[in-house]
């Protein structure tokens, strides 16, 4: 329509038909008003939908981080105790290096998900894996109480983690529905 309306009013230019002219200039001005607002609004729908797809990644991410600290801690209670010729310290290497390998795989999720992990967030997810290795090596040396320290360490930096994830996605509902969430989260 906008097509035939450009070309009738260059013709009742041409032929001197002023007032046919306006009135299809008129009449494409307001179609391309409404197309902007059309366009504006499949615009918010698409950012609202993409943000609420992050926030849905997000909150995946943080229940998989509290799985992971829930389960170290569980492993940290069951290797305080443990004597040095036990051999619950091989099995307790091997749950603790599956958790390791857990973590890794969520980060490598994380990344590939969202943009919403802060350097922050990636560091004490990094301190959390590198204790989690350290206290495996822990146990294969027979030393369960400097493994259960490691892991309390591993915990802690898990529960930091989520915290930060926890942080942005309230800074995201503080935003709005608007882009300022999204673009206040991008910021940070």
């Amino acid at each position: 329509e906008n097509q035939q309306l450009s070309e009738q009013a260059s013709q009742d230019i041409q032929q001197m038909q002023k007032q046919n002219a306006k009135k299809n200039q008129k009449q494409l001005s307001q179609n391309m008003k409404q197309m902007k607002q059309m366009m504006q609004q499949m615009k918010d729908s698409m950012q609202q939908e993409n943000q609420m797809q992050t926030f849905t990644d997000m909150m995946k991410i943080l229940d998989n981080i509290i799985s992971l600290s829930k389960q170290q801690e569980e492993l940290k209670r069951e290797s305080e105790n443990l004597e040095p010729n036990s051999s619950m310290l091989d099995e307790q290497a091997k749950k603790e290096n599956n958790l390791s390998n857990n973590l890794m795989q969520q980060m490598s999720d994380l990344s590939q998900k969202t943009f919403a992990i802060s350097p922050e967030m990636g560091k004490s997810l990094g301190d959390a894996k590198k204790q989690m290795d350290w206290s495996v090596q822990s146990m294969k040396s027979r030393n369960g109480m400097l493994a259960s320290n490691q892991q309390g360490e591993a915990m802690k930096s898990l529960n930091e983690a989520a915290m930060m994830m926890k942080g942005s996605m309230e800074s995201m509902m503080r935003g709005g529905n608007g882009q300022g969430g999204m673009m206040s989260l991008m910021q940070q």
